[in-house]
């Protein structure tokens, strides 16, 4: 059993993308297999 969390992305228009992944994975990993742009993340 491949135990899940769920994530949320959110872009620069504030859509919020749901990505499940499993434990362990990292949020790198996730944005890279759910084609999520990281470039140019600042923090405010």
């Amino acid at each position: 059993m491949v135990f899940r969390i769920t994530i949320v992305f959110v872009d620069k228009d504030g859509e919020g993308i749901l990505v499940k992944l499993p434990i362990g994975m990292s949020v790198l990993e996730a944005a890279h297999e759910n084609d999520i742009d990281l470039e140019g993340i600042t923090k405010h």
